[in-house]
């Protein structure tokens, strides 16, 4: 079994990376097909760990996947409050046209709200820090499989 500083540095490298990269509007859209930023994160990590150690087994795979998961968590919820912050008016504004061209009454549009609340950011937050590391596991075992020789 491989140290945990190996783990770490390819699944905090990727996992900054990806955590900004799946939070950007429209290519977070990725994310939509079972998760796959994550899963290619797990990939990735599993390709620059098996560039330091030489061999990587499933279950280090599985290790530096799930470690980049828990990283792109923690990095993918501070740079989703950013960019909701930066882009909810936006946002809104695209939404209410295509309501408006759709008939919607303004009387429910008027109930609409996208800003971030502090209960949405703690739900996200614990979806995440729970499906990601088991979505990069997946990648990380993958990617040792695929790495393998």
């Amino acid at each position: 079994m491989t140290e945990i500083a190996e783990l770490l540095k390819p699944a905090v490298m990727v996992g900054i990376l990806i955590g900004i990269i799946s939070e950007i509007p429209f290519l977070n859209l990725l994310n939509c097909l079972c998760c796959l930023w994550i899963i290619i994160a797990g990939v990735i990590s599993v390709y620059l760990l098996k560039k330091d150690i030489k061999t990587v087994d499933l279950r280090d795979g599985a290790l530096v996947g799930a470690l980049t998961g828990v990283v792109i968590a923690v990095v993918g919820t501070f740079v989703g409050i950013i960019v909701s912050l930066l882009f909810t008016q936006i946002m809104m504004d695209l939404v209410m046209n295509m309501y408006r061209s759709m008939g919607v009454p303004p009387s429910a549009m008027s109930e609409m709200s996208m800003e971030p609340d502090l209960n949405s950011i703690i739900i996200g937050f614990v979806m995440r820090i729970v499906l990601y590391p088991i979505f990069g596991a997946i990648g990380g075992v993958l990617g040792a499989k695929l790495m393998e020789k």
